[in-house]
């Protein structure tokens, strides 16, 4: 009897420390009997996470729960519920919260519609992106996370970002690591730590649609991420990849990249790749013997590349390629006054690969072939 009564009082405990918090009753049940003792702990880094630190009023709640554009916000449910005990209360909260009660509801079918706002609370409030994305909650959730010693005195994100450095520091196995001490690292769908060492989102987000897109990091001997990809498993493809900034794989990075995509047997997305000496360099990987980068005006846009195939030279601008040999028949053409072209310019290859010369050269027999098709991706 005694065991149960000081069992019932942690209970009571728990939820008043919640409530303490600034959070509706009901949430406060709903933390309790989803995570027990540690809803308190969950509940203060739910807050952290949601509530600005400069924040000083007491409702918090209301202020940051309440979407005007949703009909159903989690204040709105959260006010309706508090204010359903007796039918005329409840009324009167549909009025406030302009929200449109349904038809002949009676006090005896009132407990239905209770029924309803805690089922929908219990979707839309655990299914907030603070319970789904971040792995110290996913964890905890799970019961893989049983020791919270090292935590719980910290900030949500601190806590979550000490975590993660165990996680792919210490407990995590490399998916690859080099003899220079750079490794690839799986961190899930989405990491904090990477979020404020990169400078970006740090979520496979809306860079693939496959539920199981990951992240993968290449970090640096000193624990340091320098490139970040999304991994598409069900798709076997690699996309979203970049540097810190949101900005283009460094030249010095792409061997790393290459690698984890013949590691992993996926298919690099070239296509939308933020770099396109890098995507270039998966497309020509099996054919090309030598790649080099050209250096133009650096008010230039376009990116223009040499590279040998067979001891051939082609020059292309990741749309087109030009055999050497046509690109010196070109000059000698245009320099003799046999042909002409709207936009001449400065360099041959340049003017050759210039899709406004495009017809002019053609009608004078200039092979220039589409990248795609010079590397039988298409006919």
């Amino acid at each position: 009897m005694l065991r149960t009564t000081r069992l019932a009082l942690r209970v009571i405990s728990a939820k008043q420390d919640i409530t303490a918090l600034g959070f509706p009753g009901v949430v406060s049940k709903l933390l309790y009997g989803k995570y027990g003792n540690l809803a308190p702990l969950i509940a203060r880094w739910y807050k952290d996470y949601r509530v600005p630190a400069s924040w000083e009023g007491d409702d918090w709640w209301r202020t940051f729960m309440w979407d005007s554009r949703k009909q159903f916000s989690l204040y709105t449910l959260t006010y309706l519920y508090e204010n359903s005990r007796d039918l005329e209360s409840f009324l009167k909260a549909c009025e406030r919260m302009d929200i449109k009660p349904s038809q002949g509801l009676t006090q005896e079918t009132l407990d239905s519609e209770r029924d309803w706002l805690v089922n929908r609370l219990l979707d839309d409030f655990f299914g907030d992106v603070f319970f789904n994305y971040y792995s110290l909650i996913q964890d905890i959730t799970s019961g893989n996370l049983k020791d919270l010693a090292p935590y719980k005195r910290l900030k949500f994100l601190d806590a979550q970002q000490k975590y993660e450095k165990r996680k792919y520091f210490q407990e995590s196995e490399p998916l690859k690591v080099y003899e220079n001490g750079f490794k690839w690292i799986d961190v899930g769908r989405k990491s904090t730590l990477l979020s404020e060492k990169m400078k970006n989102c740090g979520s496979a987000g809306l860079m693939s649609w496959d539920k199981n897109a990951t992240i993968i990091s290449l970090f640096g001997p000193n624990g340091k991420p320098h490139v970040m990809v999304t991994y598409s498993p069900g798709e076997k493809r690699i996309s979203g990849d970049e540097c810190a900034g949101s900005t283009e794989v460094k030249p010095e990075y792409h061997q790393y990249v290459l690698d984890l995509a013949n590691h992993l047997g996926a298919r690099f997305d070239a296509s939308k790749s933020k770099s396109t000496e890098l995507g270039l360099k998966y497309r020509l990987r099996d054919k090309a013997q030598s790649l080099e980068k050209l250096k133009t005006s650096e008010y230039s846009y376009d990116s223009y590349f040499r590279f040998v195939v067979d001891g051939e030279v082609f020059y292309t601008d990741s749309n087109s390629v030009v055999p050497e040999d046509e690109i010196r028949r070109a000059k000698k053409m245009i320099d003799g006054g046999e042909l002409e072209v709207p936009y001449p310019q400065e360099d041959a290859f340049k003017t050759v690969l210039n899709s406004n010369n495009r017809n002019a050269l053609t009608d004078h027999g200039i092979q220039i072939v589409p990248l795609g098709r010079f590397l039988g991706e298409w006919a």
